[in-house]
Protein backbone atom coordinates (compact mmCIF):
# COMPACT_ATOMS: atom_id res chain seq x y z
CA UNK A 1 0.00 0.00 0.00
CA UNK A 2 1.34 3.72 -0.35
CA UNK A 3 0.16 6.81 0.08
CA UNK A 4 -0.30 9.99 -1.54
CA UNK A 5 -0.38 13.35 0.05
CA UNK A 6 -3.23 15.20 -1.71
CA UNK A 7 -3.98 17.44 0.27
CA UNK A 8 -3.25 18.31 4.00
CA UNK A 9 -6.09 16.75 5.17
CA UNK A 10 -6.50 13.75 2.59
CA UNK A 11 -4.33 10.63 1.70
CA UNK A 12 -5.20 8.55 -0.99
CA UNK A 13 -3.96 5.45 -0.41
CA UNK A 14 -3.28 2.88 -3.24
CA UNK A 15 -2.65 -1.05 -3.80
CA UNK A 16 0.65 -1.37 -5.15
CA UNK A 17 0.60 -3.05 -8.57
CA UNK A 18 0.72 -6.77 -8.08
CA UNK A 19 2.57 -7.49 -11.64
CA UNK A 20 3.29 -11.03 -11.48
CA UNK A 21 -0.38 -11.67 -11.51
CA UNK A 22 -1.21 -9.03 -13.43
CA UNK A 23 -0.04 -10.46 -16.32
CA UNK A 24 -1.28 -13.89 -16.06
CA UNK A 25 -4.72 -12.44 -15.34
CA UNK A 26 -4.37 -10.34 -18.48
CA UNK A 27 -2.61 -13.36 -20.31
CA UNK A 28 -5.12 -15.57 -19.17
CA UNK A 29 -8.20 -13.57 -20.07
CA UNK A 30 -7.07 -11.75 -22.94
CA UNK A 31 -7.78 -8.40 -20.47
CA UNK A 32 -5.63 -5.47 -20.50
CA UNK A 33 -3.48 -5.07 -17.18
CA UNK A 34 -5.28 -2.47 -15.68
CA UNK A 35 -8.38 -4.24 -16.10
CA UNK A 36 -6.37 -6.98 -13.94
CA UNK A 37 -4.92 -4.90 -11.57
CA UNK A 38 -8.47 -3.63 -10.85
CA UNK A 39 -9.72 -7.19 -10.48
CA UNK A 40 -6.49 -7.76 -8.13
CA UNK A 41 -7.56 -4.38 -6.09
CA UNK A 42 -11.32 -6.32 -5.54
CA UNK A 43 -9.50 -9.37 -3.95
CA UNK A 44 -10.35 -11.53 -7.73
CA UNK A 45 -7.27 -13.60 -7.40
CA UNK A 46 -7.53 -16.44 -9.75
CA UNK A 47 -8.85 -16.65 -13.14
CA UNK A 48 -11.75 -18.79 -12.18
CA UNK A 49 -12.88 -16.13 -9.26
CA UNK A 50 -12.18 -13.31 -12.35
CA UNK A 51 -13.83 -15.25 -15.28
CA UNK A 52 -17.17 -15.40 -12.66
CA UNK A 53 -16.63 -11.49 -12.18
CA UNK A 54 -16.85 -10.60 -16.01
CA UNK A 55 -19.35 -12.50 -17.15
CA UNK A 56 -21.67 -12.69 -14.17
CA UNK A 57 -24.87 -14.84 -13.88
CA UNK A 58 -28.12 -14.82 -12.00
CA UNK A 59 -27.04 -18.06 -10.81
CA UNK A 60 -24.17 -16.57 -9.80
CA UNK A 61 -26.13 -14.78 -7.37
CA UNK A 62 -27.03 -15.37 -3.33
CA UNK A 63 -30.25 -16.54 -2.02
CA UNK A 64 -32.08 -13.41 -1.06
CA UNK A 65 -33.64 -15.15 1.48
CA UNK A 66 -30.81 -15.50 3.64
CA UNK A 67 -31.26 -11.95 4.54
CA UNK A 68 -32.82 -12.39 8.16
CA UNK A 69 -35.35 -10.32 7.69
CA UNK A 70 -36.63 -11.28 4.13
CA UNK A 71 -39.43 -13.18 5.01
CA UNK A 72 -40.60 -10.64 6.93
CA UNK A 73 -39.94 -8.10 4.89
CA UNK A 74 -41.81 -10.07 2.30
CA UNK A 75 -45.21 -10.75 4.30
CA UNK A 76 -45.33 -6.98 4.84
CA UNK A 77 -45.47 -5.96 0.87
CA UNK A 78 -47.83 -9.58 0.76
CA UNK A 79 -50.29 -7.79 3.40
CA UNK A 80 -49.82 -4.10 1.77
CA UNK A 81 -50.65 -5.76 -1.86
CA UNK A 82 -53.84 -7.67 -0.07
CA UNK A 83 -55.32 -4.85 1.75
CA UNK A 84 -54.46 -2.11 -0.81
CA UNK A 85 -52.18 0.05 1.02
CA UNK A 86 -50.48 2.93 -0.47
CA UNK A 87 -46.43 2.03 -0.36
CA UNK A 88 -43.61 4.85 -0.54
CA UNK A 89 -40.13 4.29 -2.18
CA UNK A 90 -37.97 6.62 -0.88
CA UNK A 91 -34.80 6.56 -2.95
CA UNK A 92 -31.52 8.47 -2.47
CA UNK A 93 -30.28 10.35 -4.94
CA UNK A 94 -27.18 9.08 -6.47
CA UNK A 95 -26.98 6.35 -8.99
CA UNK A 96 -27.60 2.85 -7.08
CA UNK A 97 -30.69 4.89 -5.33
CA UNK A 98 -32.29 5.72 -8.35
CA UNK A 99 -32.05 2.38 -9.87
CA UNK A 100 -32.73 0.52 -7.05
CA UNK A 101 -35.83 3.10 -6.46
CA UNK A 102 -36.89 2.47 -9.94
CA UNK A 103 -36.95 -1.46 -9.78
CA UNK A 104 -38.32 -1.75 -6.41
CA UNK A 105 -41.30 0.50 -7.77
CA UNK A 106 -41.61 -1.03 -11.11
CA UNK A 107 -42.10 -4.77 -9.10
CA UNK A 108 -44.13 -3.26 -6.68
CA UNK A 109 -46.65 -1.25 -9.57
CA UNK A 110 -46.23 -4.60 -11.61
CA UNK A 111 -47.54 -6.89 -8.53
CA UNK A 112 -50.66 -4.35 -8.60
CA UNK A 113 -49.65 -2.31 -5.09
CA UNK A 114 -50.19 1.36 -5.26
CA UNK A 115 -46.86 2.53 -4.82
CA UNK A 116 -45.47 6.29 -4.92
CA UNK A 117 -41.81 7.29 -4.60
CA UNK A 118 -39.65 10.07 -3.35
CA UNK A 119 -36.27 11.08 -4.20
CA UNK A 120 -34.76 14.18 -1.57
CA UNK A 121 -33.30 17.10 -3.08
CA UNK A 122 -29.72 16.63 -2.88
CA UNK A 123 -29.04 20.38 -1.82
CA UNK A 124 -31.56 21.28 0.13
CA UNK A 125 -32.91 17.94 1.69
CA UNK A 126 -29.22 16.10 1.57
CA UNK A 127 -28.79 12.20 1.97
CA UNK A 128 -31.50 9.98 3.54
CA UNK A 129 -34.61 10.04 5.25
CA UNK A 130 -35.10 13.88 5.92
CA UNK A 131 -37.43 15.49 8.54
CA UNK A 132 -40.04 15.81 6.20
CA UNK A 133 -40.65 12.43 5.95
CA UNK A 134 -43.28 12.10 8.71
CA UNK A 135 -45.27 14.81 7.19
CA UNK A 136 -45.61 13.38 3.61
CA UNK A 137 -46.12 10.22 4.47
CA UNK A 138 -49.17 11.24 6.66
CA UNK A 139 -49.98 13.27 3.25
CA UNK A 140 -50.06 10.71 1.26
CA UNK A 141 -51.47 7.74 3.56
CA UNK A 142 -48.54 5.81 3.10
CA UNK A 143 -48.80 2.34 5.33
CA UNK A 144 -45.46 1.14 4.91
CA UNK A 145 -42.42 3.26 3.41
CA UNK A 146 -39.26 1.17 1.87
CA UNK A 147 -35.88 3.03 1.48
CA UNK A 148 -33.31 2.28 -1.55
CA UNK A 149 -29.65 3.10 -0.62
CA UNK A 150 -30.84 4.59 2.33
CA UNK A 151 -31.96 4.34 6.57
CA UNK A 152 -29.46 2.82 8.11
CA UNK A 153 -28.51 6.08 9.59
CA UNK A 154 -32.00 7.47 9.76
CA UNK A 155 -33.01 6.55 13.84
CA UNK A 156 -35.31 9.40 14.66
CA UNK A 157 -36.79 9.66 11.94
CA UNK A 158 -37.52 6.10 11.26
CA UNK A 159 -38.72 6.14 15.04
CA UNK A 160 -41.28 8.75 14.25
CA UNK A 161 -42.88 6.74 11.76
CA UNK A 162 -42.91 3.59 13.58
CA UNK A 163 -44.40 5.79 16.41
CA UNK A 164 -47.17 7.02 13.78
CA UNK A 165 -47.81 2.83 12.30
CA UNK A 166 -46.36 3.18 9.54
CA UNK A 167 -43.98 0.09 8.54
CA UNK A 168 -40.78 0.88 7.25
CA UNK A 169 -38.45 -1.69 5.65
CA UNK A 170 -34.52 -0.30 5.25
CA UNK A 171 -32.95 -1.65 2.43
CA UNK A 172 -29.57 -0.17 2.27
CA UNK A 173 -25.89 -1.20 1.85
CA UNK A 174 -24.31 1.63 4.48
CA UNK A 175 -22.88 1.00 7.08
CA UNK A 176 -24.31 1.89 10.74
CA UNK A 177 -22.17 5.02 11.97
CA UNK A 178 -23.12 4.37 15.51
CA UNK A 179 -22.56 0.40 14.96
CA UNK A 180 -26.47 0.57 16.48
CA UNK A 181 -29.22 -0.25 13.97
CA UNK A 182 -32.53 1.83 13.31
CA UNK A 183 -36.30 0.85 14.70
CA UNK A 184 -37.53 -0.21 11.45
CA UNK A 185 -39.68 -2.78 10.77
CA UNK A 186 -37.67 -4.90 8.96
CA UNK A 187 -33.52 -4.07 7.67
CA UNK A 188 -32.41 -5.30 4.53
CA UNK A 189 -28.34 -4.35 4.70
CA UNK A 190 -25.62 -7.02 3.45
CA UNK A 191 -23.78 -5.10 6.14
CA UNK A 192 -25.97 -6.31 9.01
Amino acid sequence: MCSFNMHAHKILKAALPDIHLQNILSKELGISKILAQLLINRGIKTKEEARKFLNPKLGHLLDPYSFADMHNAVKLIERAAKNKERVMVFGDYDVDGITSLTLLKTTLSKKGIDVVHYLPHRIKEGYGLNKNILHLAKQKNIKLLITADCGTNNHDEIKELRRHNIDVIVTDHHESVSHNLPPATNIINPKV
